[in-house]
C-alpha cells in the first residue's frame, strides 16, 4: 500500500485567499448569492467555522 503525504490544509486554504486577493477578488465582499446555504455534512448537519468557507471557495473556483 502507498502512502500519500497528508494535504497540508492551512497552506491549502492559505493559497486560495492569496490567489483570491491576486485576482482582484475583494476579500469583504461574498462571492456566492444570498440564497445559497451553508454546505452539509453527509448526516444533514451545516459544516461550521473555516470549513464552510473553504468549502463556497472551493466550489466558487470550480464554477
Amino acid at each position: 500500500m502507498t502512502r500519500h503525504p497528508k494535504p497540508d490544509v492551512a497552506k491549502v486554504i492559505t493559497d486560495l485567499i492569496l490567489e483570491k486577493i491576486a485576482a482582484g477578488t475583494a476579500p469583504w465582499l461574498k462571492p456566492w448569492t444570498s440564497t445559497s446555504t451553508r454546505p452539509l455534512r453527509h448526516n444533514g448537519v451545516p459544516y461550521s467555522g473555516i470549513n464552510t468557507f473553504f468549502l463556497w471557495a472551493v466550489a466558487e473556483s470550480r464554477g
